[in-house]
């Protein structure tokens, strides 16, 4: 089973006297109930995700632009493959909560229930990433289960309004 989030670059950083450049992507937020993002963020109600980039063949400054949107696709798999992904990762963490907060527009926006924290790390093709992200979506909860899980990550470009781009 795949899990997708959907997420917007929050910033770009160049890390000062080195080729070293940090992305930061948050999970997308809406009060429109008819939007795509608001059925995203009712299924996962924060987190982010940190890409550092150290290698000139994985250059996030042309893909990474600050407000661009970005599907994250995590697929739980038995062993590496030869099949063409973005990266690989392992599932460093997992935390149970009883609710989520959000700082969006200044205010604090809770998301009551049970939530699963989840924390995934990897290294990739002189991209090192690390994702946490609350899921509020009981039917995922069990494709995070267990410490060292591998996962294939995919990571694809979107709109806001959540077509193809």
């Amino acid at each position: 089973m795949t899990v997708r989030c959907k997420t917007v670059v929050a910033n770009l950083q160049a890390e000062q006297g080195s080729n070293t450049f940090l992305a930061k992507l948050n999970m997308v937020y809406s009060q429109d109930q008819s939007s795509e993002n608001y059925q995203f963020h009712a299924s996962s109600p924060s987190g982010s995700i940190t890409l550092r980039s150290w290698s000139e063949i994985a250059n996030p400054v042309e893909a990474f632009v600050p407000g661009s949107y970005w599907y994250i696709e995590t697929t739980k798999v038995d062993q590496l493959g030869t099949d063409d992904v973005f990266a690989y990762c392992y599932l460093k963490g997992v935390t149970m909560t009883e609710s989520c907060a959000k700082i969006e527009d200044g205010q604090i926006i809770y998301k009551s229930g049970q939530n699963k924290k989840v924390q995934l790390q990897g290294n990739f093709n002189g991209m090192m990433f690390e994702m946490e992200v609350y899921i509020a979506n009981k039917h995922v909860f069990d494709q995070f289960d267990q410490i060292g899980t591998l996962y294939k990550l995919q990571i694809k470009k979107t709109t806001k309004q959540g077509e193809s781009a």
